[in-house]
């Protein structure tokens, strides 16, 4: 089966598959949250047929997973966020809320000091 992956690189599979990566991404976000297991498997499929689709996709995760353990973080501190794993408006302006009662530069970035600012927070509730 090895030959699998060099056959649809021929014939531009891969370009296809990284396209149907996009159009299948609410249906991915369904799978990760009904049944996350199955990340595991879609990411070893990816890295079978299409490589440099599953850095992409495992960015896309990576980058979710820190966007929801923000909204949790909040959430515990007092929000009351949608854990969506989308640095939306709401979460843009919660993180404005922590930053202004925190004494921190208020620009809606979760960045370094804030971060460790909610750590800190989480550490005393």
């Amino acid at each position: 089966m090895d030959w699998i992956p060099i056959a649809w690189k021929a014939f531009g599979v891969r370009a296809e598959i990284a396209r149907l990566i996009t159009v299948l991404r609410p249906a991915i976000a369904e799978v990760r949250k009904v049944a996350p297991e199955a990340m595991v498997l879609i990411q070893n499929i990816l890295a079978q047929v299409a490589p440099e689709a599953r850095k992409q996709f495992e960015a896309e995760v990576a980058e979710k997973r820190d966007i929801y353990w923000l909204q949790a973080s909040l959430n515990r501190l007092g929000e009351h966020l949608e854990l969506d794993g989308q640095y939306g408006p709401a979460t843009t302006e919660a993180v404005k809320r922590f930053q202004a009662k925190h004494n921190l530069t208020v620009d809606g970035w979760a960045g370094t000091n804030t971060s460790a600012a909610i750590y800190g927070a989480l550490e005393g509730a």
